[in-house]
């Protein structure tokens, strides 16, 4: 299945492949871009390339599924004659129907429910939040990770003391020993604050 190119070339199509997969916030975009790049057997590397991200486990998987699955969808006979292979071999190598399809799905109903929790970001924080929040947010964000900083923002208002608790939370988590090393937020990270602040105004009531 695998066809074989320069180094070089090759370096390229991983660069492309992570640029695909790594960006959430823009994969639509960067399926556009990046596919247009690439023709003939190039075109095939990527391919194969992107599959190997759908065969790990997580929310990267499932971007790189529908990422594949909206390529082969929109690649013509043309295209496949160009990388020299036929669109039924393409289905077969990169599992369309038992693999990509249903976990396409998975992610554009995923993308549903995320896209709820956004908006109420949004309208807690702002607008931009997500690129205030850009250096600490995780690659993939979580569909649950999305709700639980969306109740706590309802809860917090202000995006600037918010974001100052979430780096501090990261710096102990990055300097504790033998703790995970996450540069990112961590789901326990929003939910340990959310328990802390409910724990004090209990206390509060329980005082008067």
């Amino acid at each position: 299945m695998s066809i074989s190119l320069p180094s070089q070339q090759l370096t390229r199509i991983e660069n492309a492949t992570n640029r695909i997969v790594n960006n959430a916030r823009t994969l639509d975009a960067e399926i556009e871009t990046q596919w247009a790049k690439y023709k003939g057997p190039r075109r095939w590397a990527l391919m194969e390339k992107v599959f190997e991200h759908v065969q790990l486990k997580g929310e990267e998987s499932s971007h790189a599924a529908y990422a594949l699955k909206k390529h082969l969808d929109a690649c013509t006979d043309q295209d496949f004659q160009e990388m020299g292979k036929t669109r039924q071999e393409a289905e077969q190598a990169f599992q369309l129907l038992e693999t990509l399809t249903p976990m396409a799905t998975q992610h554009t109903q995923s993308e549903v429910r995320k896209a709820i929790s956004r908006g109420k970001l949004t309208t807690a924080w702002s607008v931009d939040w997500e690129d205030k929040l850009e250096d600490i947010m995780p690659p993939f964000p979580a569909k649950k990770f999305l709700q639980v900083l969306a109740k706590y923002a309802e809860e917090n208002s202000d995006i600037s003391a918010a974001t100052k608790y979430f780096k501090g939370r990261i710096d102990l988590h990055m300097h504790t020993k033998k703790t995970k090393k996450n540069p990112h937020l961590m789901l326990r990270d929003i939910a340990d604050e959310a328990a802390t602040k409910k724990s004090r105004q209990k206390g509060k009531k329980a005082a008067h």
